[in-house]
């Protein structure tokens, strides 16, 4: 397993109140509504094009934060061998798997 996925179950959040999943970049309005909604018990996974936008989302967003590492790779922000980090900033990139696990933590999810 690629060790940018190695996210535990133990490193996600316990509960999380709104799921919400992300496939637009910060510059698209959908994504400025996502934003306006975020509250400190959601969590924010981004997806597909969102994944451009990570490290600004990231910092703005005033909960946890993951990104879709398939399409982080997908979009050249990492390399196939895991290298390349730092152009996502501290944006833990998650597996599929994991992005299950997130969505089975909601008490709602709202795609973006």
């Amino acid at each position: 397993m690629d060790h940018l996925m190695s996210q535990s179950v133990a490193d996600l959040p316990a509960h999380i109140h709104t799921l919400h999943i992300l496939n637009k970049t910060a510059e698209h309005p959908r994504a400025a509504q996502c934003m306006a909604t975020l509250a400190t018990a959601d969590t924010l996974l981004l997806i597909e094009n969102a994944v451009l936008s990570a490290l600004e989302v990231a910092t703005a967003a005033p909960c946890p934060v993951f990104m879709l590492a398939a399409d982080a790779r997908a979009r050249g922000l990492i390399a196939k061998s895991g290298a390349g980090a730092e152009a996502t900033g501290a944006t833990p990139q998650i597996s599929y798997e994991h992005m299950v696990q997130l969505s089975a933590l909601a008490t709602r999810i709202i795609s973006w």
